[in-house]
């Protein structure tokens, strides 16, 4: 079987030390994810949103791809100066975009559930326990959580659809998981697999320009 997205040996040798149970992680109760970030001068966002992360309750065994954009404020030097954890890992492109950070990311984990999230986030308790939970039980190949703003909590969006004029609107509450047109770029999460086999993301798109 090829692995096209395996694309450098350290990543290949890290991602099959890993399926054998070598090192990593030699319980392997849960699969590995990849929590994948790509961020262009975000300031401390950055930094708040990878601590949430990291202090965040969860049983998976997780990693954290930091995708560095060509950022000129600093915000992901805090990573080369405390490299005290070995599940963060920052990779430095020169302004190539979000879908290719993205993309980049992907290429660099290991997990065998991918999570893309925006670089100002904050998160509950197994948050990510609750997103892989549909993907696990083969109910869904991707999830996305409800979103709040911090200045608004109470007004939640769980995933967005398109109406009669293909305009992006946000979903309101529902009981139980529901399918959904649209995936928020903000935080969703995506079997490895399929992530792959459809291509990743769309570097090639374009947005349009409204006169």
């Amino acid at each position: 079987m090829e692995w096209p997205f395996l694309q450098s040996r350290d990543v290949a040798e890290r991602y099959f030390a890993y399926n054998r149970g070598d090192g990593l992680n030699t319980e392997r109760t849960r699969p590995m994810v990849s929590l994948i970030i790509p961020a262009k001068n975000e300031g401390n966002h950055v930094r708040a949103t990878i601590e949430s992360a990291l202090q965040a309750q969860t049983v998976y065994p997780f990693e954290i791809i930091l995708v560095d954009d060509g950022s000129s404020d600093g915000c992901c030097q805090f990573i080369a100066t405390n490299p005290s954890d070995d599940r963060l890992k920052r990779v430095r492109t020169e302004g190539i975009g979000a879908a290719n950070a993205r993309n980049l990311g992907a290429m660099h984990s290991i997990g065998s559930d991918l999570i893309f999230c925006d670089a100002h986030l904050i998160f509950e308790d197994f948050w990510m326990d609750r997103l892989l939970e549909p993907i696990r039980q083969r109910q869904a190949d991707g999830t996305t959580p409800g979103i709040a703003s911090t200045d608004a909590p109470d007004i939640v969006g769980y995933g967005q659809t398109l109406d009669q004029r293909l305009s992006v609107k946000w979903n309101g509450w529902q009981p139980a998981p529901f399918p959904c047109a649209v995936l928020s770029g903000g935080c969703f999460a995506v079997s490895r697999n399929v992530f792959f086999d459809i291509g990743g993301f769309d570097d090639g798109f374009k947005m349009p320009i409204v006169f």
